[in-house]
Order: C-alpha cells, then structure tokens, then sequence
C-alpha cells in the first residue's frame, strides 16, 4: 500500500449569495468532492508544496529567487529587447463582445443550464453522504 498527498484547488460556479454558494458553505470544500464532484465544482493545478503547512526554509529562499529571477530580470530584459517595439495602447478596444447567438456563447448557456438541472440531485444525495 501506498500513499500520497493529493492537492485540488477547488472553484465554486453557483453563484455566490450572502456569502455562500447553494450548498450552504462559504467555499469549496471536501462536501464538494462527494458523490462523484458537485456539477458547479471546477478545479485549477496545484502542488503539495502549495498545500504544505510547513516548508523548509530552503525551499521557500529558492521559490523567492527563483521568482525574483523570473519576474524582475528575465520580464524586463524581455520587455526592452521585444514586447516594447509590439505593443499597442489600445489593445483593450479591440476586444471584441462576444455575440449572445454565437456557438460558443450558446454551447455556454446550455452547459450552465445542464449543471443547473443537476445541481439539485447532487446536493440531495451530498447532504445524505455527509449525515452518515
């Protein structure tokens, strides 16, 4: 037998009211994990170093330079041999909205509508799992 620490970094889509999302909780939790994933459940990558309570110190001066290093010098080198002589100031104004009718934005709606309708389900058979 084996083991390992598994890292989830956990996101909500219910739409938020007072503070909490439909489940009750003030935010994703283990509850949202039960009987197969909540359908508003989404999760982004993450590290048992991001997960850690403690971390050798050695561990976090390295992550600091290694930052430091990336950020400030190899960004900025970038921005003055590169990014500088391409960039627009007006970039912003060429986004474009996306169209209510559009395939993506309708394909969106109907995702949505589709976690929704099983929300209701889910949560029923959650709050039973979590009672016993």
């Amino acid at each position: 037998m084996t083991w390992s620490t598994v890292c989830v970094e956990g996101f909500c889509f219910g739409g938020e009211v007072g503070g909490k999302y439909p489940c009750g909780k003030p935010c994703p939790s283990t509850f949202c994990l039960q009987n197969r994933t909540c359908p508003y459940f989404a999760w982004g990558e993450s590290s048992e170093r991001e997960a850690a309570y403690f971390v050798p110190l050695h561990l976090i001066v390295w992550d600091k330079v290694r930052i430091w290093w990336t950020e400030e010098l190899l960004f900025k080198l970038r921005w003055w041999l590169w990014d500088k002589w391409h960039y627009d100031k007006n970039w912003c104004e060429k986004i474009k909205a996306l169209d209510p009718n559009d395939p993506i934005a309708v394909n969106l709606e109907k995702e949505r509508e589709e976690q929704n309708s099983k929300f209701p389900k889910w949560f029923a058979e959650a709050k039973k799992g979590e009672a016993s």
